[in-house]
């Protein structure tokens, strides 16, 4: 599975501590990972350790499915998150997931670069 990176996302140092779970996205091994859907925003939420979490989105492009990683949440501070926009969340109202293939959020996109690892998103991923 092909992993996505935000333009605005500064991943250099969470690419370096969590190669293990960037690697298992990859893969497409959900079991693996304690990985959560936002039901609400239809978002899903990876943990990387104790403190802070991932924030992904679904996308789909000729039948190749995507994780496209939008932001990194520090301390639980889903408040201050761009893509959730102040909602606060009840971790233990998320719905775990076991596999992205049975998931019904995913985003049709109309374009996704052949070689390109970064999207813009302005409303919408954007390729």
């Amino acid at each position: 599975m092909r992993v996505l990176y935000f333009q605005g996302l500064d991943y250099s140092g969470l690419h370096k501590k969590h190669n293990r779970i960037i690697s298992l996205l990859e893969e497409g091994n959900f079991n693996a990972l304690d990985i959560k859907k936002i039901p609400e925003a239809k978002l899903y939420r990876v943990k990387l350790d104790y403190e802070n979490r991932l924030l992904f989105r679904l996308g789909r492009y000729n039948g190749e499915t995507c994780i496209m990683l939008l932001e990194a949440i520090y301390n639980h501070d889903y408040a201050s998150s761009r893509f959730l926009r102040g909602k606060q969340l009840d971790e233990n109202k998320l719905i775990k997931v076991a596999s992205p293939e049975k998931e019904g959020d995913v985003a049709e996109l109309p374009y996704l670069h052949p070689r390109s690892k970064s999207f813009n998103y302005l409303d919408k991923p954007l390729s």
